[in-house]
């Protein structure tokens, strides 16, 4: 199964968003429908053929194994001449049929009941066995002479057809039961082979025709395949429907670049240093994010090299953001508290110092490594659980005011990312606007927009111009 997933993954190069109108939502949700009726059938497939060939495998080595105890019960160490006739015959034939799809049938069918049989021309050869009058005493007649066709024909008794004999027919009634059971399992295995040779030509016409949709989405302007070049990608910004699926954070990206310019004019040069320090980690935070995940969209149809480069980037500036949101936040709360303060910043910068790790390293994208990257992003991002419950402790619970609703704006545009709203409601009819992925972009922004005026709140809250601590009247 795994071959035939590495063979799925080189036919198919992915649907990518391409220049141009495309041809609507209706023709494009056909198409998925399609494709994904066609992976499942595929996987249906492949498990049905390694059931059979499973099978196959059990039924081959149980008939060697009936052979082999039939040959110890019987002290025989080779297979005598007197034990087969000297002309034999299949009994069983492989038939190929076309099914109603035009897909190759395979299937065994008795010699019997196959096509008429025809007489098989004589043939003059040594005869080994058992023949006519000399079948009593068993005596083999080397230099006997070849008998003519006149003489085949005069000779008494049924003249055998080309089907042969049953090589089981020498023992009589005193058969093996081991022989019986090696036959019968290789019967079996001889249905399972033909079944097995269906299901193998079933698989690559399902492949052909998953290659031929995928042609066939490629050829429409909505739809690309990877490009491996750059410049053909950004032209892409000239439609709006790309530009609002794939760089919607391009926006956010500029309004934090103005908001950043205005707070660095706006700071006096009196500010502390940390003061300094902790704002700048947070605009660097959300321009490096926004800026990232911009590039990620818009150059993820390139290349599968550059897309998973671009992904990297994109989990580096989630850490970014979540960092860089959380230590002027604690710098601000806990201004007059330096010990808490500094103990938290730590905390909270080798969490993110470990979730960058777990984004670069391609080991922890495989499924034994998943969880291990899930849990290091959520402890990052449950980091601030620890110094919100240490404030409303100490009846601070007016300094969380700036961090209830960015976290709440977070926490719903993961939920609708998570659970595909709303289009798991109406497919097809949000594939440009209003998507799960474009929301979550959108509450995002708002959050890190909601973040910076609490942060702006706390400042004016907790600090004098002077810079020294005056006390809180929430507390």
């Amino acid at each position: 199964m795994s071959e035939a997933a590495v063979e799925e993954g080189r036919c198919s190069a992915g649907l990518r968003p391409g220049p141009g109108p495309g041809p609507g939502p209706g023709p494009i949700l056909g198409l998925r429908w399609e494709l994904d009726a066609l992976v499942l059938e595929l996987l249906d497939t492949l498990e049905a053929l390694r059931e059979r060939r499973e099978a196959l495998s059990g039924r081959v080595e149980q008939g060697w194994f009936s052979l082999s105890k039939a040959r110890f019960s019987m002290g025989c160490k080779s297979v005598s001449a007197l034990q087969y006739g000297a002309q034999m015959e299949p009994h069983v034939r492989v038939c190929v049929s076309e099914g109603p799809d035009g897909h190759l049938n395979f299937q065994i069918v008795r010699d019997d009941l196959g096509a008429p049989k025809v007489a098989a021309e004589p043939r003059h050869v040594e005869e080994i066995g058992p023949q006519d009058q000399e079948e009593v005493t068993g005596l083999r007649h080397r230099g006997r002479r070849p008998a003519g066709e006149a003489e085949v024909l005069q000779r008494p008794g049924p003249v055998k057809g080309p089907g042969g004999r049953d090589p089981l027919t020498w023992f009589g009634i005193l058969v093996p039961q081991s022989l019986r059971q090696a036959q019968r399992s290789f019967q079996e295995g001889l249905a399972l082979a033909g079944e097995v040779a269906a299901l193998q030509n079933r698989v690559k016409a399902i492949r052909t025709q998953y290659c031929a949709l995928l042609n066939q989405a490629h050829s429409w302007p909505y739809l690309s395949p990877p490009m491996e070049v750059v410049y053909p990608v950004l032209p892409l910004l000239h439609h709006l429907e790309l530009t609002a699926s794939q760089a919607l954070t391009g926006p956010g990206f500029v309004l934090f670049v103005v908001l950043g310019l205005g707070w660095l004019g706006g700071v006096p040069g009196a500010a502390p240093l940390p003061e300094r320090l902790a704002l700048t980690a947070f605009f660097v935070g959300a321009l490096l994010c926004l800026a990232f995940s911009c590039l990620f969209h818009i150059l993820h149809c390139h290349s599968e090299r550059l897309a998973r480069a671009f992904s990297r980037l994109d989990y580096w500036g989630i850490t970014l953001l979540t960092v860089g949101s959380l230590v002027p936040w604690l710098h601000y709360a806990f201004e007059c508290a330096p010990c808490p303060r500094r103990l938290y910043q730590g905390l909270v910068c080798a969490l993110g110092l470990a979730a960058a790790r777990t984004a670069h390293g391609p080991c922890f994208s495989t499924p034994p490594y998943r969880a291990v990257r899930t849990g290091v992003f959520a402890a990052l991002g449950l980091s601030a659980l620890a110094p919100a419950l240490h404030l409303a402790a100490e009846g601070g619970a007016a300094r969380l005011g700036g961090l209830v609703a960015p976290a709440l704006l977070y926490a719903l545009g993961a939920a609708l990312y998570a659970a595909r709203v709303p289009e798991r409601f109406c497919p097809g009819r949000c594939d440009i606007w209003f998507h799960s992925h474009q929301l979550f972009h959108v509450l995002v922004v708002a959050a890190a927009v909601a973040h910076l005026q609490g942060l702006f709140h706390l400042r004016g809250l907790s600090a004098t111009p002077g810079g020294t601590c005056a006390p809180d009247p929430a507390r």
